[in-house]
Parts: C-alpha cells; sequence; structure tokens
C-alpha cells in the first residue's frame, strides 16, 4: 500500500467531441496529378497542418494526464504545482478557474478520495466514451475493486477541443451520477461542468 495523500475531488459535468479524418488519394495520370497538387497547394497551411483526431483521443488524453498526476504523487510531488504540465492538459477555462481556487481544493481536485495507492499507475482503465461535436465525456476508474487495491476512484472527465487538442475542461466524482445528472452550481463549479446533451447515438 503507498502512502496516501489528501486529493479529493469536488466539480461536476460536461461535454465534448471530435474532427473526422480527411483522406486524399491521388490517381498516376500525370492530368490529374498535376490537378490535385494544386488543389493540395490551394490548402491554408492551417488547416493541413492540424492534427486528425479520432474518437480514442480523449480517452487517450485522460489516460495520459492521469499517469502523469499518479507517477507526478508517486515522486512525493504535487501535480499542482506543475502550472506548465498541468497548462497542457487542461482547458484555458478550467486551468482559470483552479488556480483561482485556494489551496486546499487545488490540491484536491484531481482525484476522487483522499486515499490512493502506487498501483494506481497500471490500473486506468477506460470505462466509457461519448463525443459529441467538439465536446467529449470520459468515465475513468482508477484502482481495482479486488485485491491488492479493494477500492477505486471512479471519475467523470468532461473535455473540449482548443486549438485541435483535447483538453480536460472538468473532473468529477463518478459517484455522484448514481443518483441522477449531477448538478451544475455556478458559484462553486468550473464552467466546463455546465451539463451539455448527448444524441442517443454513441
Amino acid at each position: 500500500m503507498a502512502d496516501t495523500k489528501e486529493f479529493d475531488l469536488c466539480a461536476r459535468k460536461e461535454t465534448q467531441a471530435a474532427v473526422g479524418r480527411t483522406r486524399r488519394k491521388g490517381k498516376r495520370h500525370c492530368v490529374l496529378f498535376a490537378a490535385l497538387f494544386a488543389a493540395l497547394a490551394a490548402v491554408p497551411f492551417s488547416n493541413a497542418q492540424s492534427p486528425q483526431q479520432t474518437n480514442d483521443e480523449p480517452t487517450e488524453r485522460v489516460t495520459a494526464f492521469y499517469k502523469w498526476v499518479l507517477g507526478t504523487m508517486v515522486k512525493k510531488r504535487t501535480p499542482v504545482a506543475q502550472k506548465k504540465t498541468v497548462a497542457g492538459f487542461l482547458s484555458k477555462s478550467l486551468y482559470r478557474w483552479l488556480y483561482l481556487q485556494d489551496r486546499e481544493t487545488r490540491n484536491l481536485y484531481f482525484l476522487a478520495s483522499n486515499d490512493w495507492l502506487d498501483s494506481w499507475i497500471g490500473d486506468i482503465t477506460i470505462v466509457d466514451s461519448r463525443i459529441a461535436a467538439d465536446r467529449a465525456v470520459v468515465k475513468v476508474d482508477l484502482g481495482k475493486p479486488e485485491p491488492p487495491d479493494d477500492f477505486v476512484d471512479h471519475l467523470r472527465i468532461n473535455l473540449r477541443q482548443e486549438n485541435g487538442e483535447w483538453k480536460i475542461d472538468c473532473i468529477q466524482d463518478g459517484y455522484l451520477e448514481l443518483g441522477g445528472p449531477i448538478p451544475f452550481d455556478p458559484k462553486y463549479d468550473p464552467p466546463g461542468c455546465k451539463p451539455v446533451s448527448f444524441s442517443t447515438k454513441n
């Protein structure tokens, strides 16, 4: 069992989404090749260079974030003290909100429980994910309900796209959903926790 640190979660809900992938196929005919080349040359550089988004990217972002968070804690460091790295994972809105909070709120934000285990760094499980336009919701479990962990952090993560990248916009305790939708209180919650409707399609 690892050292336990004070890390809790106070926050609520939201969503996010993906950008499709474009593919171009050329043909051997020199006339068509020339036309294709001219068409590609006319595409704005920013569009040609924008990262391709897939439905897996929000889950990969969340997994990478918690590997970093837990890895930092294992080294007995405080994740929120690493502002540059935090800024790379969080949306601008959540980043601003987080560093306007008191020290205790900041330090307790990324996990739902006070207790955690070193082994969680290898027990990050994506339970569910949903995407709509530029918003996404990812549900992730940290730990396992059976030995050696015997307890799990259930988290709901809202993401949004900013400049072609998925950014974490809200972190909530997944247990709060057991009683229905998590209420949003703008007085206490980050803006990214505001409820967003999804279609019935996943």
